[in-house]
């Protein structure tokens, strides 16, 4: 891996990542973990045979620590309260149904739409402990599988190296 390398993807703040137990050093001798293939499949790769790889302490190019970690398992369970995404301020709609601008509104439609917003997070919360669920289950079945950790990026709009 080196910091040259063919971008994949994007990491955003707080963002978990699941990565091989072992580090790997580049060229210039900084340290960088390796994605899990599942981890992996989440990247913009041509090639399923890809590595991806991204740099722990990006100091050297004004970055910082970029991940942190391994997590517990209770870190993964309960994020503090800066990770977990913000709810957006609805409007506050006048009690007689009516908009500023006249028009009448429909409250059985909002609260249909909140209800769909809220089942649309509800079930990529569901997908996404399937996935972990179903991985760990193959970790269980097959001794070829290496031990991961998972971490958690500290900076925003990080790039994945493709190597």
């Amino acid at each position: 891996p080196n910091k040259d390398a063919d971008s994949c993807g994007l990491m955003r703040n707080r963002q978990l990542v699941q990565v091989k137990k072992e580090r790997t050093f580049g060229a210039d001798g900084k340290e960088w973990v390796e994605l899990t293939p599942l981890q992996l499949l989440s990247c913009d790769t041509e090639d399923p045979w890809d590595r991806g790889f991204m740099l722990i302490d990006g100091a050297h190019l004004g970055l910082g620590l970029i991940l942190r970690g391994p997590l517990t398992f209770a870190q993964r369970q309960q994020p503090d309260e800066q990770s977990k995404p913000q709810q957006p301020q609805q409007p506050q709609q006048p009690s007689d149904g009516s908009r500023k601008d006249g028009e009448k509104t429909d409250p059985d439609m909002d609260r249909r739409q909140e209800d769909q917003r809220q089942y649309a997070q509800y079930l990529s919360f569901q997908r996404q402990k399937f996935l972990e669920r179903l991985e760990l289950q193959a970790a269980r079945q097959s001794q070829k599988i290496k031990p991961k950790l998972i971490m958690e990026s500290t900076a925003t709009g990080l790039r994945i190296a493709v190597h």
